[in-house]
């Protein structure tokens, strides 16, 4: 009995053996196709951060320029610049407007107090000019 029931209990073993066996074999595959999956991730994540890095570059070419000089906000700058210039200069041309109007007018009036034959065109004149 002694013999049989070694068998016995190698074959229980054996079984238990077999079974844990089984059991890693099934853990590996698992862990296999995990670390498969983790690394197709990692592959889109990459593809991911590279498009991003392209676009970041070509965002900041389009900001600075090629030349980092030449891009939107140089342009803007120049645009804000010209701009000012603009405003300076109708500033410029409604004073001299004004001061020609104020010339006119006065010219109109030495000329009405003159000719009091010609009223009508100072009148109309007056009215043009005076608003």
């Amino acid at each position: 009995m002694t013999g049989t029931g070694t068998r016995e209990e190698s074959a229980i073993q054996l079984g238990r053996l077999m079974s844990s066996v089984e059991s890693l074999v099934q853990t590996m595959s698992i862990i296999q196709q995990a670390l498969s999956d983790q690394q197709g991730t990692n592959s889109r994540l990459e593809q991911q951060l590279s498009s991003t890095d392209e676009r970041t570059s070509e965002l900041k070419t389009l900001i600075n320029g090629a030349d980092g000089n030449s891009g939107l906000l140089s342009r803007l700058a120049s645009l804000e610049s010209k701009l000012e210039t603009s405003s300076e200069d109708i500033t410029r041309l409604q004073k001299s407007f004004e001061e020609t109007r104020h010339l006119v007018l006065k010219v109109a009036l030495l000329i009405g107090a003159g000719a009091s034959a010609g009223t009508a065109g100072i009148q109309k004149l007056l009215a043009v000019l005076g608003g």
